[in-house]
Protein backbone atom coordinates (compact mmCIF):
# COMPACT_ATOMS: atom_id res chain seq x y z
CA UNK A 1 0.00 0.00 0.00
CA UNK A 2 2.60 2.48 0.81
CA UNK A 3 4.41 2.23 -2.62
CA UNK A 4 1.37 2.93 -3.93
CA UNK A 5 0.60 6.38 -2.23
CA UNK A 6 2.41 9.42 -0.97
CA UNK A 7 1.77 8.34 3.14
CA UNK A 8 5.72 8.02 3.76
CA UNK A 9 6.16 11.14 1.88
CA UNK A 10 3.51 13.20 4.20
CA UNK A 11 5.43 11.43 7.17
CA UNK A 12 8.88 12.17 6.25
CA UNK A 13 7.81 15.76 5.87
CA UNK A 14 6.22 15.83 9.09
CA UNK A 15 9.51 13.54 10.74
CA UNK A 16 12.74 14.33 8.02
CA UNK A 17 14.97 13.21 11.12
CA UNK A 18 13.11 9.94 12.51
CA UNK A 19 15.41 6.69 11.67
CA UNK A 20 12.27 5.19 11.40
CA UNK A 21 11.01 7.20 8.66
CA UNK A 22 13.74 6.95 6.60
CA UNK A 23 13.80 2.59 7.54
CA UNK A 24 10.23 2.99 5.32
CA UNK A 25 11.33 5.09 3.33
CA UNK A 26 14.03 2.86 1.86
CA UNK A 27 11.19 -0.23 2.05
CA UNK A 28 8.91 1.74 -0.81
CA UNK A 29 11.99 2.95 -2.71
CA UNK A 30 12.82 -0.73 -2.91
CA UNK A 31 9.46 -1.83 -3.95
CA UNK A 32 8.93 1.17 -6.15
CA UNK A 33 12.22 -0.14 -7.90
CA UNK A 34 11.49 -3.56 -8.18
CA UNK A 35 8.06 -3.19 -9.67
CA UNK A 36 9.82 -0.54 -12.41
CA UNK A 37 12.21 -3.74 -13.08
CA UNK A 38 9.60 -6.20 -13.73
CA UNK A 39 7.88 -4.11 -16.16
CA UNK A 40 11.13 -2.88 -17.56
CA UNK A 41 10.54 1.03 -17.03
CA UNK A 42 13.60 2.94 -18.52
CA UNK A 43 13.80 4.70 -15.06
CA UNK A 44 14.50 1.27 -13.31
CA UNK A 45 18.40 1.93 -13.03
CA UNK A 46 17.61 5.34 -11.31
CA UNK A 47 15.01 4.09 -9.07
CA UNK A 48 17.79 1.20 -8.07
CA UNK A 49 19.99 3.45 -7.21
CA UNK A 50 17.94 5.91 -5.61
CA UNK A 51 16.79 2.73 -3.01
CA UNK A 52 19.92 1.49 -2.53
CA UNK A 53 21.27 5.27 -1.23
CA UNK A 54 18.40 5.39 1.03
CA UNK A 55 18.77 2.01 2.39
CA UNK A 56 22.49 2.73 3.13
CA UNK A 57 21.80 5.76 4.82
CA UNK A 58 18.92 4.35 7.00
CA UNK A 59 21.30 1.28 8.10
CA UNK A 60 23.66 4.11 9.18
CA UNK A 61 21.01 5.77 10.89
CA UNK A 62 19.73 2.50 12.65
CA UNK A 63 22.81 0.11 12.88
CA UNK A 64 20.77 -2.92 14.63
CA UNK A 65 17.63 -2.90 12.22
CA UNK A 66 17.85 -5.53 9.77
CA UNK A 67 14.86 -3.80 7.93
CA UNK A 68 17.84 -1.81 5.28
CA UNK A 69 19.61 -5.15 4.93
CA UNK A 70 16.22 -7.33 3.72
CA UNK A 71 15.30 -4.31 1.44
CA UNK A 72 18.99 -3.80 0.09
CA UNK A 73 18.73 -8.04 -0.69
CA UNK A 74 15.38 -7.84 -2.13
CA UNK A 75 17.08 -5.09 -4.42
CA UNK A 76 19.58 -7.32 -5.18
CA UNK A 77 17.02 -9.55 -7.19
CA UNK A 78 16.42 -6.60 -9.86
CA UNK A 79 20.50 -7.62 -10.09
CA UNK A 80 19.95 -10.75 -12.86
CA UNK A 81 23.63 -10.46 -14.15
CA UNK A 82 25.10 -10.60 -10.47
CA UNK A 83 26.85 -7.56 -12.01
CA UNK A 84 27.34 -5.64 -8.25
CA UNK A 85 29.98 -7.05 -6.80
CA UNK A 86 27.73 -7.67 -3.65
CA UNK A 87 25.61 -9.33 -5.40
CA UNK A 88 28.05 -12.50 -6.40
CA UNK A 89 29.69 -13.09 -3.17
CA UNK A 90 30.82 -16.47 -2.36
CA UNK A 91 29.12 -18.52 0.04
CA UNK A 92 30.17 -20.08 2.92
CA UNK A 93 28.83 -23.81 1.79
CA UNK A 94 30.77 -24.83 -1.42
CA UNK A 95 27.61 -26.10 -3.38
CA UNK A 96 26.25 -22.74 -2.87
CA UNK A 97 25.91 -20.49 -5.98
CA UNK A 98 27.18 -16.97 -5.81
CA UNK A 99 25.01 -14.31 -4.49
CA UNK A 100 24.29 -11.63 -1.97
CA UNK A 101 25.45 -13.43 0.72
CA UNK A 102 27.00 -10.79 2.39
CA UNK A 103 23.87 -8.86 2.78
CA UNK A 104 22.18 -12.14 4.41
CA UNK A 105 24.73 -12.04 7.05
CA UNK A 106 24.22 -8.21 7.34
CA UNK A 107 20.79 -9.48 8.13
CA UNK A 108 21.75 -12.46 10.04
CA UNK A 109 24.05 -10.30 12.40
CA UNK A 110 20.89 -8.47 13.33
CA UNK A 111 17.77 -11.10 13.36
CA UNK A 112 19.25 -14.64 12.63
CA UNK A 113 15.36 -16.02 12.07
CA UNK A 114 14.38 -13.14 10.07
CA UNK A 115 12.13 -14.89 7.77
CA UNK A 116 11.91 -12.55 5.05
CA UNK A 117 15.41 -12.12 4.34
CA UNK A 118 15.28 -16.19 3.75
CA UNK A 119 12.54 -15.71 1.65
CA UNK A 120 14.20 -12.38 -0.71
CA UNK A 121 17.62 -14.99 -0.66
CA UNK A 122 15.74 -17.46 -2.50
CA UNK A 123 13.77 -14.86 -5.17
CA UNK A 124 17.55 -13.97 -5.80
CA UNK A 125 18.05 -17.63 -6.41
CA UNK A 126 15.34 -17.78 -8.60
CA UNK A 127 15.67 -14.86 -10.54
CA UNK A 128 19.58 -15.59 -11.84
Amino acid sequence: FAARSQVVQAWLEEEPRDPNCQVMRGRVAVERALRAHRERHPSAPQLEAEAREICLGAAELLPTDPVPWVCLLALAQADERQVRPEHRQYAAEPMLPPGPWGLLYRVYERDRYNREAHHRMLRFLHAC
